[in-house]
């Protein structure tokens, strides 16, 4: 099903990511999503014999995200870019900030009005170029647009989750709660 949209960017701080588990911190909004760009690059391995391909083998290296939004406040940045913002309300950005890891999520109305959900789970942005213009005639906004690289977690291999609302399985609480915290699938209980 094609998507016409697309709404609502969180981003919550990767704090941990082991063996033994992942642990992020609440996830916070950034309004105004107008676009967003997911572009996996996948590593290829292919291995012939007797003059024909005899095995192949693909994953995923990487992932590539571009979204551009309506603006970013200086919190925002000094969060996604580990910077640091002083006391008077001043953000200073030097080659030493420690930019964290962090998860990203949005979801896409699709053409029948149901919604597409994602959760990227592992990523860093990276800073990207800043335009600035003159008025002139007509007014012409300037937005941001922030690029970064998204991977698989150490802890379970994955690099994203997703879901549609009228995927088999579903349930409303699933939608109602995606933004809430980072998806993880609940334990099973009893085991």
């Amino acid at each position: 099903m094609a998507t016409i949209g697309v709404r609502e960017l969180y981003f919550a701080i990767l704090n941990k990511d082991d063996e033994t588990g992942v642990e992020y911190e609440p996830p916070e909004r950034i309004k105004g999503l107008m676009n967003i760009t997911l572009d996996p690059q996948i590593s290829e391995g292919k291995l012939y014999g007797d003059d024909t391909l005899t095995e192949s083998y693909s994953q995923i290296s990487e992932v590539n995200v571009e979204f551009g939004v309506n603006d970013l406040s200086d919190e925002q940045r000094a969060k996604l870019f580990g910077i640091a913002m002083n006391e008077d309300g001043v953000v200073e950005e030097g080659r030493d900030n420690d930019i964290p890891y962090i998860a990203l999520a949005f979801k896409s109305k699709k053409s029948n009005g149901k919604f597409r959900y994602y959760w990227l789970y592992k990523g860093k942005l990276s800073y990207s170029q800043e335009q600035f213009e003159g008025t002139k005639d007509s007014i012409e906004y300037q937005t941001p647009t922030v690029n970064g690289v998204f991977q698989c977690r150490e802890y379970d291999g994955k690099w994203r989750a997703k879901t549609d609302e009228d995927n088999t399985g579903y349930t409303p609480e699933i939608g109602q709660n995606w933004f809430v915290k980072v998806y993880e699938k609940p334990a099973a209980i009893g085991g």
